[in-house]
């Protein structure tokens, strides 16, 4: 169980205990502010699937009557519930699964396959379901076999089922040099877009198209399976459509990576340097290019999943090194190349409102899904690696060294509400997909190791990794003076929020007692600089808004002490 507290009012309730209220007063001051703010998170159950190997699931979408379906891929035998798949070789083939909203399933499909990849799922308002993603060599999906090319390069499928699970048809393209997909998107018709990358010739229907080498592409056919029409953008390095998105309106964004220029129609987009970055574009509903905007500074950066509200704002989440710019919006690793992961948000013509960044030490922290509810608040998924992970003021640590799953939930001006983690200790952790009903209940899938923990939850036991779905619970809750008298169990020094920072930063503290204490800021030669909190304070939770306008840019450190205690933190000026 994880509790997310709105800090701001936290703050402001302490700064009264700092003028002069009683101890017990402050404490009744926050439980106040706790009763209106406190929101807990609690996972509802986690299930399990898959075989003896490494299994995945790497899609989630629900229905109207809260149904959930996901897909992904097993090896050699999957359980699926009272389903077992079983096809020859150990090589990945493809399911699609039906479950209700107790996590009970109700069916599961297979195809067997060579060796399929990145396969999504959605479900139209009649409950049809639709899958996509790419294969190597061949896939038997029904009675259809679709083939590949015979060397190193894949094919794309796109499939439909009925409600109840039945294969109504399939696609791949002929004569394809590689084509894949990444993601699929649905519009209120029913017409399925998705979004991956090909090179050389290739044949969309009666759309004969050079793709040219490893560039990415939009496609849109109706729910009959009939292409009716793809673009490619032409990038003079690599480039791919990692994940799509449609609008009432059957306007399409997609958000993806690109290495040099990349040409999107007649827009450009030419950052110079050779490397990975963010980009995010429109088309309209007949597929042209709108507009287009990348991610700048120094960074290496990737796009893996994208999201929009009512009001047609567009929020993508992925992965980067180094100096991230978004307009005004600058996020920095602290650990110079490391990867941290990143969140943003755009407005309807491409610009940039806010970003946020994630993760701590290691290049295994990437942002790889966002939903946003009715709401309007923000969710995302993806994984990260080391102890002492910042989400805003939120820290998560790692589980056992993996890379350990994470879901975290943003209002729609990108302060941080809370976040949690889940994962085993065994083997890699990944959130793949997540959505969110009207009530603000999250479902979340991907892969797990062994035994892994959700809470107080654990996953049976396939193999190494297995195939999970879990639901997590969003609830208000009660908070009296006498459970926040045990809060906190003792002292605790947080990282400051955001670090990297220009110029302002907030610096937050737990006391569980009353006394003394002192924050000072020194720089690297141990010099003091900066003296933020000198004398007395209650117990409880307090933070310091730092304003470093007088300070070079560098590292520094701050330190806290309080009875006993002492605690060091770094924290990075940038400007």
């Amino acid at each position: 169980m994880n509790s997310g507290v709105n800090q701001k009012k936290m703050h402001q309730a302490y700064m009264r205990c700092k003028a002069g209220m009683t101890a017990m007063a402050c404490i009744l001051a926050v439980a106040v502010c706790l009763n209106a703010h406190a929101q807990t998170t609690e996972w509802k159950w986690v299930v399990g699937a898959g075989g003896e190997r490494m299994d995945e699931a790497t899609g989630i979408a629900l229905d109207h009557d809260d149904n959930i379906y996901i897909t992904g891929f097993f090896r050699e035998t999957g359980v699926f519930g009272d389903t077992t798949l079983t096809f020859e070789g150990t090589t990945a083939h493809l399911f699609v699964s039906k479950l209700d909203n107790d996590g009970n399933w109700l069916w599961t499909r297979g195809a067997q396959s060579s060796n399929v990849n990145g396969s999504v799922v959605g479900v139209d308002n009649e409950g049809n379901v639709y899958v996509a993603g790419h294969f190597f060599r061949d896939i038997i999906i029904n009675d259809t076999t679709h083939t590949g090319p015979r060397d190193l390069g894949f094919n794309l499928f796109v499939a439909k089922l009925d409600s109840e699970g039945n294969w109504e048809w399939s696609r791949s393209v002929p004569r394809s040099v590689t084509t894949t997909i990444y993601d699929l998107a649905l519009d209120q018709s029913g017409s399925i877009y998705v979004t991956g990358m090909a090179s050389g010739e290739q044949i969309f229907g009666d759309n004969v198209i050079n793709a040219g080498h490893q560039n990415p592409f939009v496609a849109k056919m109706d729910s009959d399976g009939n292409w009716l029409w793809v673009r490619f953008a032409y990038c003079e390095g690599v480039a791919l459509g990692r994940a799509i998105v449609v609008d009432s309106q059957g306007n399409s964004y997609i958000t993806g990576h690109f290495v040099r220029e990349i040409s999107l129609g007649e827009i450009n987009l030419n950052p110079g340097e050779p490397q990975f970055r963010t980009f995010l574009a429109k088309l309209d509903h007949e597929g042209n290019w709108v507009w287009a905007a990348y991610g700048e500074g120094s960074a290496v950066s990737e796009g893996w999943g994208i999201e929009l509200d009512g009001d047609e704002h567009v929020y993508v989440t992925g992965t980067f090194a180094g100096d991230l710019v978004f307009d005004s919006h600058e996020l920095h690793t602290a650990h110079g190349m490391n990867h941290n992961i990143f969140i943003a948000k755009a407005d309807s013509s491409g610009k940039w409102l806010w970003a946020q960044k994630a993760g701590g030490e290691g290049n295994r922290n990437f942002g790889l899904d966002v939903f946003v509810s009715d709401a309007g608040n923000v969710f995302f998924t993806g994984f990260f690696q080391h102890n002492n992970s910042p989400f805003g003021h939120y820290e998560l640590d790692g589980i056992g060294g993996r890379e350990t799953i994470f879901i975290a939930k943003l209002d729609q001006h990108g302060n941080w509400l809370w976040a949690d983690r889940a994962g085993g200790s065994l083997e890699n952790n990944h959130g793949n997909s997540v959505v969110v009903d009207q009530d603000e209940n999250i479902y979340l899938t991907g892969r797990a190791g062994r035994n892994a923990s959700f809470g107080d939850h654990t996953l049976p036991g396939f193999g190494n990794t297995s195939i999970f779905l879990a639901k997590m619970r969003m609830a208000d809750r009660e908070t009296s003076a006498e459970t926040l008298l045990e809060l906190p169990s003792g002292y605790k020094l947080h990282q400051n929020y955001p670090n990297p920072f220009n110029p302002v930063t907030n610096i937050g503290y737990f006391l569980p007692e009353s006394g003394p204490v002192s924050l000072v800021l020194y720089n690297t030669l141990g010099q003091q600089v900066a003296r933020l909190v000198d004398g007395s304070a209650e117990a409880g939770y307090h933070e310091v808004q730092f304003d470093a306008a007088d300070l070079p840019s560098g590292m520094y450190i701050y330190r806290l002490e309080a009875g006993d205690f002492r605690a060091n933190r770094k924290l990075l000026i940038i400007k």
